[in-house]
């Protein structure tokens, strides 16, 4: 039987938060309570309010501030919530974090009333790294003409827990990289791109795009219906299944010399086709399944652990898209499918050639990775129930402990937006119990105004494990957590 039980472990990360002069300098959280789009009545000052006094979350992105290691944006709203823009895109300018509540619970849309310009929802400048989005939905961006059809990005961008549907472009018809693009348990869903990556394109200035435990389904474009690119490209226990392109390559084009590398994945379309699923070079890690691997190099039919076909002469067996539980909806295997016990364990226990790609947990966030005698390929664990994360989250300084001495650490949960209050003790860690959630936010704040840090974003799901740093280390970060699945 394939339904687990639980899970209990322990992860140890070394988080890195930065210290800064001064209180005015320290990152802030910013709360948005109102799904208004008006601006900041007085950007600079540190108060995230429009003219009526309201934080809305075009007044957060402009309240925060470029010289601080990282302001966050959470939300307390009446949910579900849609947030209409009416005003334009967001502009991204400083290393910020927009932790929303979950993408069934928050929209952020381009405004569907008639008359509304055409515009994309966020946009990232090159100049700026660490920017995430977590826990929303995007959707209705339209870039005309332009790139990035929700958002155009030339930073270093995570993505975890967000939905992207809907959106239009000349390329890229959800998002369009020329930076470093990291994708986590997402949705990318109905997307058009006129040219190029009905999904994703990322061009050959781009660093790398690294997409784990996501679906992407049902975009279109003239080549590349899911990715189009030419940059250093990494997928991993993805499911990229049934998008559409009319010249070539119905799945994944890559135009460079990097090959796109695939470990657990499936890429597959539904029927014979004329329109190749994927078009250029690959390099495989193994276990993964490929329904058709015409006008591709780099895979090899028994070899690797793969399953390789052509014309789609392999069905991977997959449910439509539907809640299966979690944050986005994803394709779950049914029970003959050829992804079920294949993939590699070693994304479980961490023995891949990354070690720092380590899922606990897929798709949905708190599904065990892990259901039976191996991993399933592909983003989501048939018999892998959803349940809730719980346990506890400890923290000890590294550095200058005595500073920290008298501090008050807070820990907030950007879902109910509840919070935690510890003291800060110079020995021995200081330890939140009976935590609930897979994201936590974590402020500490220390009496001497020469010496702050935070806020920091704490998540025990996402990959790479150590993915949250600053220019200074200060913390050891301990989080015990319990799964316990609900029954079916």
């Amino acid at each position: 039987m394939r339904i687990p039980l639980g899970l209990s472990c322990v992860l140890i990360l070394v988080f890195l938060l930065a210290g800064t002069a001064g209180a005015q300098n320290a990152g802030q959280v910013y709360t948005v309570n109102s799904t208004a789009d008006t601006d900041d009545a007085n950007p600079g000052d540190h108060t995230c309010a429009d003219a009526s006094g309201q934080c809305t979350l075009r007044a957060a992105m402009q309240e925060a501030d470029t010289t601080v290691a990282r302001d966050v944006i959470v939300f307390a709203l009446s949910y579900p919530a849609v947030i209409d823009l009416t005003k334009g895109e967001l502009v991204v300018n400083t290393a910020i974090a927009v932790v929303g509540p979950g993408a069934r619970r928050l929209t952020l849309e381009r405004s569907p009333t008639a008359g509304t310009p055409n515009f994309r929802i966020f946009r990232v400048p090159n100049v700026f790294p660490a920017i995430q989005l977590r826990g929303l939905k995007i959707q209705n961006g339209n870039a005309a003409d332009q790139d990035g059809g929700a958002i155009l990005s030339g930073g270093n961008l995570t993505l975890s827990d967000v939905t992207i549907t809907s959106n239009t472009a000349a390329n890229g018809g959800a998002i369009a990289n020329t930076g470093v693009l990291v994708m986590n348990r997402c949705l990318v869903n109905s997307n058009t791109a006129a040219g190029n990556g009905g999904a994703i394109t990322s061009n050959e200035t781009a660093n790398r795009v690294e997409i784990y435990e996501s679906t992407i389904t049902n975009n279109s474009a003239a080549v590349g219906g899911a990715i189009h690119g030419s940059s250093d490209v990494e997928l991993i226990n993805d499911t990229i299944v049934d998008n559409a392109a009319t010249t070539d390559a119905q799945n994944i084009f890559n135009a460079g010399d990097n090959p796109v590398r695939t470990q657990n994945t499936i890429i597959a379309k539904t029927g014979p086709t004329t329109v190749h699923s994927l078009s250029g070079l690959f390099f495989t890690s193994g276990n993964n399944i490929i329904t058709d691997a015409r006008g591709s190099t780099g895979f090899t039919v028994g070899a690797n652990n793969d399953q390789i076909g052509d014309n789609n002469s392999i069905d991977p067996l997959l449910g439509p898209l539907a809640d299966n539980g979690g944050q986005t909806d994803s394709r779950l295997p049914l029970a003959e499918s050829p992804a079920i016990d294949t993939g590699n364990n070693c994304v479980w226990n961490g023995t891949c050639s990354r070690p720092q790609i380590m899922f606990r947990f897929d798709q949905r966030g708190s599904a065990l990775r892990l259901a039976g005698t191996s991993v399933d390929v592909g983003s989501v664990e048939s018999g892998s129930n959803t349940g809730t994360v719980s346990g506890s989250l400890g923290f000890s300084p590294l550095l200058k402990r005595t500073f920290y001495y008298g501090a008050i650490a807070v820990l907030t949960d950007p879902i109910t937006n509840q919070k935690q209050y510890q003291f800060v003790r110079p020995w021995g860690p200081i330890t939140f119990q009976n935590v609930t959630g897979e994201t936590f936010i974590l402020e500490i704040h220390v009496k001497r105004s020469f010496f702050l840090s935070g806020p920091l974003i704490a998540t025990i799901a996402d990959a790479p494990v150590l993915s949250f740093a600053s220019n200074s280390e200060e913390f050891n970060v301990m989080v015990h957590t319990e799964t316990t699945t609900k029954p079916k």
